[in-house]
């Protein structure tokens, strides 16, 4: 199954966003995920270059965000998700393309569906968070997560045990 990516170039002029697809094209090589216990989930790493604070970001007018989706995989908490790998070398490569370009990247905002399992810390800490660490080390860019069904589980109840679990695994990857 391929995963993509898409970029978006934004402008708040208000002109239309341009769309490219970005394809896993290289293997990932060399990656170890962080150590993990049975029960806590480990932080992603803080951003090398944070947003910056809204005054000094006033005038900026144009920038690059990369947004995707869904990256859980049949290897959850037992191997790192390989063609989450794929997704992550093209956005680095990306990252390094626009750094100095009028439009640099600013940030990736995924969607959710992170891992098959939120309640199972070993699926974020095995599969998923040394991921985001290179986008958010080696890129140096913040990333943002929006939690979906599999990352805090979609029981209807919002009191629902397995619902918190989920939800606190995700708390604690975001930090």
């Amino acid at each position: 199954m391929q995963r993509m990516a898409l970029f978006l170039n934004a402008v708040s002029s208000g002109a239309a966003a341009t769309c490219v697809f970005l394809l896993a094209a290289a293997p990932v090589s060399g990656q170890v995920a962080p150590p993990a216990t049975a029960d806590t989930v480990v932080a992603i790493a803080k951003p090398r270059n944070p947003l910056p604070a809204e005054a000094q970001s006033a005038k900026t007018t144009r920038f690059s965000l990369i947004a995707y989706g869904d990256t859980r995989g049949l290897r959850d908490g037992v191997a790192e998700q390989y063609e989450h790998g794929l997704v992550v070398d093209d956005m680095l490569r990306t990252i390094t393309r626009l750094e100095r370009s009028p439009e640099p990247v600013r940030f990736v905002l995924q969607s959710g569906d992170v891992v098959v399992n939120g309640r199972d810390p070993k699926q974020w800490n095995v599969s998923f968070v040394s991921l985001i660490n290179r986008i958010t080390t080696a890129g140096g860019v913040p990333y943002f997560l929006a939690p979906s069904n599999h990352d805090v589980t979609s029981a209807g109840d919002l009191e629902s045990p397995g619902r918190k679990e989920g939800l606190e695994n995700y708390l604690h990857a975001v930090g």
